[in-house]
């Protein structure tokens, strides 16, 4: 006997209970991290001083989030107020391009599943399907076809807190960068 559409729709429906409170976390990191990729954009445009918006936008929109974040560690090296603001920039980078970027995308691109177990609660886990000869012990391998790793959603929310402390970091430092060179106002993009 087959099974129809609605057995279907009550068993994505199922899974989406489930992970509610994930879903609404990785929702949350979802749009923190647009807001970063915005900021981002902002603050190499502050520093690159582009002519007129088609270039800006031009570039800005073809450019992938990794090479923005490069361009703009190598074009604050470049354009520096001081060595401590750049000092700044690289951890600030660093943390955003390595720790939480490489967390942020196994969060959303993973996949997510209940394991029902016995007794209790359903335990959440991301699984990434990534197949590869493992060591059990000397001289013994077994083939292991994905990752599973358990995931709460608040070791999602405290992700989306790493991401709110390193935006706010970096906002910092484009603020020291535009307000630099004149103690009581504006410094500009070419004060110094």
């Amino acid at each position: 006997m087959a099974l129809g559409y609605e057995h279907y729709v009550k068993l994505v429906r199922g899974r989406e209970r489930q992970l509610k409170k994930h879903s609404a976390q990785i929702g949350r990191m979802c749009t923190l991290w647009s807001s970063l990729e915005l900021d981002v954009a902002v603050f190499l445009t502050i520093i690159v001083s582009f002519p007129d918006a088609p270039s800006k936008n031009a570039l800005m929109g073809l450019m992938e989030f990794r090479d923005k974040l490069h361009a703009l560690l190598a074009l604050g090296f470049d354009k520096k107020p001081d060595d401590g603001w750049y000092d700044e920039l690289a951890d600030v980078i660093n943390q955003i391009n390595n720790p939480i970027r490489l967390e942020r995308n196994r969060m959303v691109h993973d996949f997510w599943y209940s394991f029902s177990p016995e007794v209790g609660d359903a335990e959440i886990k991301r699984v990434q399907i990534k197949p590869k000869v493992v060591n059990v012990q000397s001289r013994t391998k077994r083939l292991v076809l994905a990752d599973m790793k358990p995931v709460s959603a608040t070791e999602i929310a405290q992700l989306c807190d790493k991401i709110i402390d390193a935006h706010a970091k970096l906002l910092v430092l484009q603020h020291r960068y535009e307000w630099r060179g004149s103690p009581g106002g504006k410094g500009g993009a070419d004060a110094a």
